[in-house]
């Protein structure tokens, strides 16, 4: 068998760009019409073309909030809280609602946390609802 070779040349992309219009559809412009600009990346700057400076679906360009409701299940306040409602309400709900394995910390909201630091630049504030408690390895004071 032989191999082959594809017949395009390697600057096949660059021959044109595509570029939004008003109405929401994209023509492709050859590059002899495009204006050039300047893109800052850390401290460099480096030529490029408008249409790929815009933001695309995949960036998110408005603030956004995060919210977490948190219980400390293993409490003796949370607990004898659910124990009050174990015995009102239909079974099939009630055992969803109020089995305390629903309530069994493994430290999701901690690791949430962190990808949220780690991955989500974008987020504005981050609020955590709880029923009057913080988690014990919550820092509050920053």
């Amino acid at each position: 068998l032989a191999k082959v070779q594809p017949q395009a040349s390697e600057d096949v992309f660059a021959e044109s760009l595509v570029t939004p219009r008003n109405n929401g559809i994209t023509d492709v412009l050859p590059v002899s019409e495009q204006k050039p600009v300047t893109v800052r990346v850390g401290e460099r700057e480096l030529p490029s073309f408008a249409p790929l400076t815009l933001p695309t679906v995949n960036q998110v360009t408005f603030p956004v909030d995060v919210v977490y409701t948190w219980v400390d299940g293993e409490e003796p306040a949370m607990r004898a809280k659910r124990a009050r409602y174990q015995e009102h309400g239909m079974a099939e709900i009630l055992d969803k609602e109020t089995n305390a394995s629903r309530y069994t910390s493994h430290d999701e909201l901690k690791y949430s946390l962190r990808s949220l630091a780690m991955y989500a630049d974008f987020v504005r504030h981050v609020y955590i609802v709880t029923d009057g408690q913080k988690p014990h390895w919550l820092d509050d004071t920053a």
